[in-house]
């Protein structure tokens, strides 16, 4: 299958499944998150973020799980993004008050470079 095919089947599948997947993962995560990527992020991230203004790059956000880990821990903006508007739209179903100022939500396909050239101006410390 050429390369350009298999990017749009697998967005596709993703725009398709993008609300299975927030029930698997949840809102707050689930065991994998809490038991090894939540602590892995926080080990390696943690001096970083709590630099004033750390600015957050977050490629495929699915249900902003880990966007919104990052701004409560420390991130004074998350720019999430994701290859579809259906999983953005599963984000953006949690983004309370307290996070509406530092996250903001974009669709970019991280297979295709003219997504990041909006991005270029935009200066991150962490891309994730």
């Amino acid at each position: 299958m050429p390369a350009p095919q298999l990017r749009q089947e697998a967005l596709s599948l993703w725009e398709t499944n993008a609300e299975l997947w927030n029930s698997g993962i949840g809102e707050h995560g689930n065991k994998y998150w809490k038991r090894l990527q939540e602590p892995s992020l926080r080990r390696l991230l943690g001096p970083s973020l709590s630099k004033p203004g750390c600015a957050v790059l977050e490629l495929a956000t699915g249900n902003g799980l880990c966007a919104r880990w990052l701004a409560d821990n420390g991130a004074a903006s998350v720019i999430a993004t994701d290859g579809t508007f259906n999983m953005l739209e599963q984000a953006k179903k949690y983004l309370d008050a307290d996070r509406v100022g530092k996250i903001s939500f974009q669709k970019l396909d991280v297979t295709d470079a003219n997504d990041f050239v909006p991005l270029v101006e935009k200066a991150a410390e962490v891309i994730l």
